[in-house]
């Protein structure tokens, strides 16, 4: 396993062992996102939750 699929799977893992906070990062993103300006024909751009990370070794 590489070392981003690593981090993914902890991502994840934490994630899905506190609910209710992803559920309220989830709420404070998307309250974010609607008064940014990231606004497409009057509606805020969706976004998927997951965060994409990325190793410093990826970017070299």
């Amino acid at each position: 396993m590489t070392e981003l699929q690593t981090l993914n799977q902890e991502y994840l893992a934490q994630a899905a062992s506190d609910p209710e906070r992803l559920a309220r990062e989830f709420d404070e993103i998307t309250e974010y996102m609607k008064a940014s300006t990231a606004i497409h024909h009057g509606e805020y751009v969706r976004t998927c939750y997951q965060p994409k990370l990325f190793t410093e070794q990826i970017f070299q």
